[in-house]
């Protein structure tokens, strides 16, 4: 089995989202692709992110009854900062020990993985996908590191604080898919502020 593993705040999550997701699913043969909202982001902790339980919620209308695409609360229900190792170890203890993970992440983060929590053992522990994210070059990830698949997918400009920022305004986004929409503006996650972070959405350790 093949499982891909694309986390992120997902806060919301967005078409981009989907449409990395798919790409992988397709082009690397996986047998399902995991949405992985994060619980608690140690690289936004300082920031202001919606409850965990409402991404967790949002991810699930995102993914719907999609073939493919499957929804993992994992981060979600691991006390403190979520790291991927700490994700990979827990995922790798509920499949079959022939199971290949592969780790989904957009271009901007490709040379950042080597800073992450347990680098070396992560390098051993899955394989990586590269989504290309607009503005970013697509390069290779550092010395120590697989070398990793390149998906074919348009790169993305989708930005989510603009997203968040329609749906402050109770505005329909046509970068979210309506169902996560409408639960945006009917819990009014984003009507009393809107985020303005570096990076949105972007998958952390």
């Amino acid at each position: 089995m093949r499982i891909g593993v694309l986390g992120g705040t997902f806060d919301p999550p967005t078409v981009a989202h989907l449409a990395i997701a798919r790409a992988a699913r397709q082009q690397l043969s996986l047998d399902v692709v995991l949405l992985v909202p994060t619980g608690e982001s140690y690289t936004k902790s300082a920031q202001a992110v919606s409850p965990a339980v409402d991404r967790l919620a949002m991810t699930q209308l995102a993914a719907g009854d999609e073939p493919g695409l499957a929804v993992s609360d994992i981060d979600v229900r691991r006390a403190g900062p979520t790291y991927t190792i700490d994700t990979l170890t827990e995922l790798r203890a509920s499949y079959p020990p022939d199971t290949e993970f592969v780790v989904i992440i957009g271009s901007d983060l490709a040379t950042q993985v080597d800073q992450w929590k347990a680098a070396g053992q992560l390098a051993q522990a899955a394989a990586f996908a590269v989504a290309p994210r607009s503005g970013t070059a697509l390069i290779a990830l550092p010395p120590g590191f697989p070398e990793p698949a390149i998906l074919r997918v348009q790169p993305s400009e989708v930005s989510a604080t603009a997203c968040r920022a329609e749906l402050a305004r109770g505005v329909i986004p046509r970068d979210v898919p309506a169902a996560v929409a409408h639960y945006a503006v009917e819990h009014r996650l984003y009507s009393t502020a809107v985020r303005e972070w570096t990076h949105d959405d972007a998958e952390v350790e």
